[in-house]
Protein backbone atom coordinates (compact mmCIF):
# COMPACT_ATOMS: atom_id res chain seq x y z
CA UNK A 1 0.00 0.00 0.00
CA UNK A 2 2.88 2.24 0.43
CA UNK A 3 4.57 1.37 -2.24
CA UNK A 4 1.33 2.17 -4.79
CA UNK A 5 0.95 5.49 -2.97
CA UNK A 6 4.62 6.74 -2.87
CA UNK A 7 4.61 5.33 -6.72
CA UNK A 8 1.18 7.48 -7.90
CA UNK A 9 1.93 10.25 -5.91
CA UNK A 10 5.49 11.20 -5.43
CA UNK A 11 7.28 9.41 -8.51
CA UNK A 12 4.97 9.48 -10.70
CA UNK A 13 4.32 13.25 -10.65
CA UNK A 14 8.27 13.46 -10.81
CA UNK A 15 9.29 11.41 -13.31
CA UNK A 16 6.22 13.47 -15.83
CA UNK A 17 7.39 16.74 -14.63
CA UNK A 18 11.50 16.00 -15.56
CA UNK A 19 9.94 14.77 -19.18
CA UNK A 20 7.69 18.22 -19.30
CA UNK A 21 11.33 20.09 -17.97
CA UNK A 22 13.04 19.45 -20.94
CA UNK A 23 10.63 20.77 -23.18
CA UNK A 24 10.25 23.67 -21.15
CA UNK A 25 13.25 25.81 -22.68
CA UNK A 26 12.19 25.46 -26.57
CA UNK A 27 9.17 26.47 -25.63
CA UNK A 28 10.01 29.34 -23.76
CA UNK A 29 12.52 30.38 -26.57
CA UNK A 30 10.00 30.23 -29.47
CA UNK A 31 7.81 32.11 -27.53
CA UNK A 32 10.57 35.00 -26.97
CA UNK A 33 11.36 35.44 -30.44
CA UNK A 34 7.80 35.19 -31.41
CA UNK A 35 5.48 37.64 -29.69
CA UNK A 36 3.77 39.35 -32.51
CA UNK A 37 1.08 37.22 -31.20
CA UNK A 38 0.39 38.76 -28.03
CA UNK A 39 -0.64 42.63 -30.29
CA UNK A 40 -3.85 40.35 -31.36
CA UNK A 41 -6.10 41.41 -28.47
CA UNK A 42 -8.58 43.80 -30.25
CA UNK A 43 -11.70 41.48 -29.92
CA UNK A 44 -10.91 40.15 -26.36
CA UNK A 45 -10.96 43.76 -25.63
CA UNK A 46 -14.10 44.13 -26.93
CA UNK A 47 -15.86 41.15 -25.06
CA UNK A 48 -14.64 42.11 -22.05
CA UNK A 49 -15.72 46.25 -22.44
CA UNK A 50 -18.99 44.54 -22.73
CA UNK A 51 -19.04 42.00 -19.88
CA UNK A 52 -17.64 44.05 -17.21
CA UNK A 53 -20.42 46.22 -16.48
CA UNK A 54 -22.77 42.87 -17.26
CA UNK A 55 -21.19 41.54 -14.37
CA UNK A 56 -21.17 44.17 -12.07
CA UNK A 57 -25.07 45.01 -12.52
CA UNK A 58 -25.87 41.30 -12.56
CA UNK A 59 -24.42 40.57 -9.41
CA UNK A 60 -25.05 43.49 -7.61
CA UNK A 61 -28.88 42.78 -8.89
CA UNK A 62 -28.77 39.32 -7.77
CA UNK A 63 -27.50 40.52 -4.20
CA UNK A 64 -29.98 43.09 -3.86
CA UNK A 65 -33.04 40.49 -4.66
CA UNK A 66 -32.19 37.25 -2.87
CA UNK A 67 -31.05 39.56 -0.20
CA UNK A 68 -34.25 41.30 0.20
CA UNK A 69 -36.02 38.26 1.23
CA UNK A 70 -37.33 38.23 4.68
CA UNK A 71 -36.68 34.16 4.79
CA UNK A 72 -34.02 32.85 2.64
CA UNK A 73 -33.58 29.32 2.02
CA UNK A 74 -29.68 28.35 3.22
CA UNK A 75 -29.54 27.96 -0.93
CA UNK A 76 -30.80 31.57 -1.40
CA UNK A 77 -28.13 32.72 0.94
CA UNK A 78 -25.81 30.64 -0.77
CA UNK A 79 -26.56 31.91 -3.52
CA UNK A 80 -25.79 35.83 -2.54
CA UNK A 81 -22.36 34.77 -0.97
CA UNK A 82 -21.29 33.58 -4.63
CA UNK A 83 -22.39 36.38 -6.10
CA UNK A 84 -20.50 38.63 -3.96
CA UNK A 85 -17.36 36.56 -4.78
CA UNK A 86 -18.35 36.96 -8.72
CA UNK A 87 -18.84 40.60 -7.73
CA UNK A 88 -15.50 40.55 -6.56
CA UNK A 89 -14.03 39.16 -9.54
CA UNK A 90 -16.04 41.59 -11.95
CA UNK A 91 -14.32 44.44 -10.02
CA UNK A 92 -11.16 43.82 -9.21
CA UNK A 93 -10.21 40.97 -11.56
CA UNK A 94 -11.64 42.16 -15.23
CA UNK A 95 -10.54 45.61 -14.87
CA UNK A 96 -7.05 44.03 -14.40
CA UNK A 97 -7.66 41.80 -17.13
CA UNK A 98 -8.29 45.00 -19.04
CA UNK A 99 -5.09 45.88 -18.22
CA UNK A 100 -3.00 42.76 -18.87
CA UNK A 101 -5.02 42.91 -22.62
CA UNK A 102 -4.09 46.74 -23.15
CA UNK A 103 -0.77 46.73 -22.18
CA UNK A 104 0.71 42.77 -22.66
CA UNK A 105 4.06 43.83 -24.07
CA UNK A 106 4.71 46.52 -21.39
CA UNK A 107 3.26 45.32 -17.89
CA UNK A 108 3.23 48.38 -15.66
CA UNK A 109 3.89 46.79 -12.48
CA UNK A 110 4.59 43.32 -10.74
CA UNK A 111 2.00 43.55 -8.15
CA UNK A 112 -1.06 44.55 -10.80
CA UNK A 113 0.70 40.79 -12.02
CA UNK A 114 0.13 39.35 -8.68
CA UNK A 115 -2.76 40.40 -7.99
CA UNK A 116 -4.30 39.72 -10.96
CA UNK A 117 -3.84 36.30 -10.75
CA UNK A 118 -4.62 36.15 -7.23
CA UNK A 119 -8.40 37.29 -8.11
CA UNK A 120 -8.50 34.17 -11.07
CA UNK A 121 -7.65 31.68 -8.50
CA UNK A 122 -9.73 33.07 -5.84
CA UNK A 123 -12.79 33.22 -7.83
CA UNK A 124 -11.69 29.59 -8.85
CA UNK A 125 -11.98 28.56 -5.11
CA UNK A 126 -15.06 30.95 -4.04
CA UNK A 127 -16.75 28.66 -6.76
CA UNK A 128 -16.02 25.65 -5.85
CA UNK A 129 -16.45 25.42 -2.47
CA UNK A 130 -19.96 27.18 -2.91
CA UNK A 131 -20.95 24.66 -4.93
CA UNK A 132 -19.77 22.06 -2.93
CA UNK A 133 -21.67 23.39 -0.06
CA UNK A 134 -24.89 23.93 -2.15
CA UNK A 135 -24.99 20.14 -3.05
CA UNK A 136 -24.33 19.30 0.33
CA UNK A 137 -26.74 21.31 1.66
CA UNK A 138 -29.28 19.90 -0.99
CA UNK A 139 -28.55 16.82 -0.24
CA UNK A 140 -29.27 16.84 3.50
CA UNK A 141 -32.28 18.71 2.94
CA UNK A 142 -33.84 16.64 0.79
CA UNK A 143 -32.48 12.72 1.21
CA UNK A 144 -31.71 13.84 5.14
CA UNK A 145 -34.38 15.76 6.33
CA UNK A 146 -35.05 14.24 9.75
CA UNK A 147 -31.21 15.01 10.13
CA UNK A 148 -29.82 18.55 11.79
CA UNK A 149 -30.11 20.81 9.71
CA UNK A 150 -28.32 23.87 8.39
CA UNK A 151 -29.36 27.37 10.59
CA UNK A 152 -29.07 30.82 9.24
CA UNK A 153 -25.87 31.16 11.56
CA UNK A 154 -24.36 28.38 10.00
CA UNK A 155 -25.17 29.49 6.82
CA UNK A 156 -23.09 32.99 7.62
CA UNK A 157 -20.58 31.01 9.13
CA UNK A 158 -19.65 28.94 6.29
CA UNK A 159 -19.90 32.11 3.88
CA UNK A 160 -17.10 33.60 6.13
CA UNK A 161 -15.25 30.28 6.05
CA UNK A 162 -15.21 29.85 2.36
CA UNK A 163 -13.77 33.06 1.86
CA UNK A 164 -11.21 32.75 4.14
CA UNK A 165 -10.36 29.71 3.51
CA UNK A 166 -10.55 30.07 -0.47
CA UNK A 167 -7.73 33.22 -0.18
CA UNK A 168 -5.70 30.80 1.90
CA UNK A 169 -5.45 28.62 -1.23
CA UNK A 170 -4.91 30.94 -3.38
CA UNK A 171 -2.28 32.91 -1.78
CA UNK A 172 0.83 30.26 -3.42
CA UNK A 173 -0.17 31.44 -6.88
CA UNK A 174 1.58 35.46 -5.97
CA UNK A 175 4.65 33.23 -5.45
CA UNK A 176 4.12 31.88 -9.02
CA UNK A 177 3.59 34.60 -10.90
CA UNK A 178 5.91 37.32 -12.30
CA UNK A 179 6.82 39.96 -14.88
CA UNK A 180 9.18 38.91 -17.01
CA UNK A 181 11.10 40.21 -20.08
CA UNK A 182 11.12 38.65 -23.68
CA UNK A 183 14.53 40.10 -25.86
CA UNK A 184 13.40 39.90 -29.52
CA UNK A 185 15.58 40.90 -32.23
CA UNK A 186 14.47 43.76 -32.22
CA UNK A 187 12.37 44.91 -29.20
CA UNK A 188 12.20 44.21 -25.64
CA UNK A 189 8.61 42.85 -24.17
CA UNK A 190 7.51 42.81 -20.45
CA UNK A 191 4.76 40.55 -20.30
CA UNK A 192 3.16 39.13 -17.05
CA UNK A 193 3.07 35.20 -16.65
CA UNK A 194 3.19 32.12 -14.63
CA UNK A 195 6.95 30.57 -13.16
CA UNK A 196 7.57 27.26 -15.07
CA UNK A 197 9.17 25.72 -11.84
CA UNK A 198 8.65 22.79 -10.33
CA UNK A 199 6.48 23.63 -7.40
CA UNK A 200 4.43 26.09 -9.70
CA UNK A 201 3.48 22.84 -11.86
CA UNK A 202 2.96 20.54 -8.11
CA UNK A 203 0.37 23.84 -7.42
CA UNK A 204 -1.18 23.73 -10.95
CA UNK A 205 -1.55 19.83 -10.61
CA UNK A 206 -3.00 19.83 -6.86
CA UNK A 207 -5.88 22.78 -8.64
CA UNK A 208 -6.81 20.28 -10.99
CA UNK A 209 -6.46 16.98 -8.72
CA UNK A 210 -9.34 19.31 -6.48
CA UNK A 211 -11.77 20.52 -9.21
CA UNK A 212 -11.76 17.11 -10.73
CA UNK A 213 -12.94 15.47 -7.58
CA UNK A 214 -15.14 18.23 -6.46
CA UNK A 215 -16.46 18.24 -9.74
CA UNK A 216 -17.16 14.08 -9.02
CA UNK A 217 -18.63 14.94 -5.32
CA UNK A 218 -21.14 17.51 -6.83
CA UNK A 219 -21.92 15.37 -10.22
CA UNK A 220 -22.67 12.00 -7.86
CA UNK A 221 -24.70 14.19 -5.35
CA UNK A 222 -27.18 16.23 -7.52
CA UNK A 223 -27.56 12.99 -9.47
CA UNK A 224 -28.57 10.86 -6.42
CA UNK A 225 -30.93 13.70 -5.39
CA UNK A 226 -32.14 14.35 -8.67
CA UNK A 227 -33.48 10.51 -8.71
CA UNK A 228 -35.02 10.64 -4.97
CA UNK A 229 -37.14 13.31 -5.63
CA UNK A 230 -38.05 11.49 -8.57
CA UNK A 231 -39.23 8.53 -7.12
CA UNK A 232 -40.53 10.55 -3.99
CA UNK A 233 -42.87 12.76 -5.75
CA UNK A 234 -44.02 9.65 -8.03
CA UNK A 235 -45.18 7.42 -4.39
CA UNK A 236 -46.56 11.20 -3.59
CA UNK A 237 -48.86 11.34 -7.01
CA UNK A 238 -49.84 7.93 -6.08
CA UNK A 239 -51.17 8.24 -2.95
CA UNK A 240 -52.69 11.48 -3.19
CA UNK A 241 -55.14 11.67 -6.01
CA UNK A 242 -54.00 15.43 -7.22
CA UNK A 243 -54.99 17.23 -10.66
CA UNK A 244 -52.47 17.30 -13.95
CA UNK A 245 -52.34 20.72 -13.17
CA UNK A 246 -50.92 20.27 -9.33
CA UNK A 247 -48.59 17.40 -10.07
CA UNK A 248 -46.92 19.15 -13.31
CA UNK A 249 -46.78 22.86 -10.83
CA UNK A 250 -44.87 20.60 -8.15
CA UNK A 251 -42.18 19.05 -10.70
CA UNK A 252 -41.44 22.28 -12.24
CA UNK A 253 -41.27 24.02 -8.70
CA UNK A 254 -38.73 21.51 -7.31
CA UNK A 255 -37.13 21.14 -10.68
CA UNK A 256 -35.74 25.17 -10.82
CA UNK A 257 -33.19 24.17 -8.05
CA UNK A 258 -31.79 21.58 -10.02
CA UNK A 259 -31.96 23.28 -13.24
CA UNK A 260 -30.41 26.41 -11.78
CA UNK A 261 -27.68 24.12 -10.24
CA UNK A 262 -26.40 22.43 -12.98
CA UNK A 263 -26.28 25.26 -15.40
CA UNK A 264 -23.88 26.60 -12.57
CA UNK A 265 -22.14 23.33 -13.04
CA UNK A 266 -21.59 23.44 -16.08
CA UNK A 267 -20.13 27.26 -16.71
CA UNK A 268 -17.84 26.55 -14.09
CA UNK A 269 -16.41 23.40 -16.00
CA UNK A 270 -16.47 25.39 -18.98
CA UNK A 271 -14.70 28.60 -16.79
CA UNK A 272 -12.18 26.85 -15.44
CA UNK A 273 -11.07 23.03 -16.27
CA UNK A 274 -9.76 23.46 -20.01
CA UNK A 275 -7.40 26.42 -18.66
CA UNK A 276 -5.85 24.26 -15.85
CA UNK A 277 -5.58 21.36 -17.93
CA UNK A 278 -3.40 22.97 -20.29
CA UNK A 279 -1.36 24.62 -17.04
CA UNK A 280 -0.26 21.18 -16.57
CA UNK A 281 0.34 19.70 -19.91
CA UNK A 282 1.18 22.63 -21.67
CA UNK A 283 4.85 21.76 -22.38
CA UNK A 284 3.73 18.24 -24.66
CA UNK A 285 2.39 20.23 -27.42
CA UNK A 286 4.75 20.97 -30.10
CA UNK A 287 2.68 23.37 -31.93
CA UNK A 288 4.03 26.47 -29.88
CA UNK A 289 2.39 29.28 -32.05
CA UNK A 290 -1.32 27.63 -31.76
CA UNK A 291 -0.69 26.46 -28.27
CA UNK A 292 0.31 29.91 -27.13
CA UNK A 293 -2.98 31.61 -28.79
CA UNK A 294 -5.26 29.07 -27.22
CA UNK A 295 -3.94 29.88 -23.64
CA UNK A 296 -4.30 33.15 -24.65
CA UNK A 297 -7.88 32.64 -24.95
CA UNK A 298 -8.23 30.30 -21.99
CA UNK A 299 -6.51 31.82 -19.23
CA UNK A 300 -9.44 34.38 -19.59
CA UNK A 301 -12.28 31.86 -19.59
CA UNK A 302 -12.71 32.49 -15.79
CA UNK A 303 -14.72 35.61 -16.63
CA UNK A 304 -17.52 33.76 -18.14
CA UNK A 305 -17.62 32.09 -14.11
CA UNK A 306 -18.20 35.45 -13.20
CA UNK A 307 -20.58 36.95 -15.72
CA UNK A 308 -22.80 34.31 -16.35
CA UNK A 309 -23.58 32.69 -13.04
CA UNK A 310 -25.71 35.75 -11.98
CA UNK A 311 -27.58 35.46 -15.67
CA UNK A 312 -28.42 32.25 -14.64
CA UNK A 313 -29.29 32.86 -10.59
CA UNK A 314 -32.08 35.67 -12.50
CA UNK A 315 -33.30 34.02 -15.73
CA UNK A 316 -33.65 30.70 -14.04
CA UNK A 317 -35.38 31.62 -10.72
CA UNK A 318 -38.95 32.86 -10.94
CA UNK A 319 -39.02 35.35 -8.03
CA UNK A 320 -35.96 37.24 -9.75
CA UNK A 321 -37.78 37.42 -13.08
CA UNK A 322 -40.77 38.95 -12.01
CA UNK A 323 -38.73 41.56 -9.54
CA UNK A 324 -36.58 42.34 -12.94
CA UNK A 325 -39.50 42.66 -14.85
CA UNK A 326 -41.81 44.66 -11.91
CA UNK A 327 -37.96 47.37 -10.91
CA UNK A 328 -39.63 50.13 -11.64
CA UNK A 329 -42.74 49.27 -10.10
CA UNK A 330 -42.78 49.26 -6.19
CA UNK A 331 -46.43 48.48 -5.60
CA UNK A 332 -45.90 45.24 -8.07
CA UNK A 333 -42.91 44.72 -6.32
CA UNK A 334 -44.04 44.48 -3.46
CA UNK A 335 -46.70 42.00 -4.38
CA UNK A 336 -44.30 39.31 -5.08
CA UNK A 337 -44.22 37.42 -1.80
CA UNK A 338 -40.90 37.32 -0.25
CA UNK A 339 -41.74 34.73 1.96
CA UNK A 340 -41.45 31.73 -0.79
CA UNK A 341 -39.13 29.05 -0.04
CA UNK A 342 -38.94 27.40 -3.24
CA UNK A 343 -35.28 26.45 -3.16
Amino acid sequence: MLFIFYYFFILSPYIFYNYLSRTMFSINATFSVNPQMLSEITPLVIVLSFMIPTGIFGNVFVIYIYASYTKKSNIERFLVALAAFNLVGCTVGMPLGMIDLRLTTSYPSIHICKLYKLVIIYCFMTTSFTLLTISVERYYKKCRSLKRQLSEWDCKALCFLIAFVSLLTSLPVIFYSDVFVLQSHTDKYIICAYNTGLWFWIYMLFILVFHIILLIITTTLITYVHFYLKRYRLGEIQMINTTKEMSTSTVEHKNQTNVIFIMLSLVYIVSFTPNFVLNVTYPLFKNVSLLQNVKRILERFWILNSCLNPVICGLCYRKCRKHFSNAFNISEENSVSKSEDVL
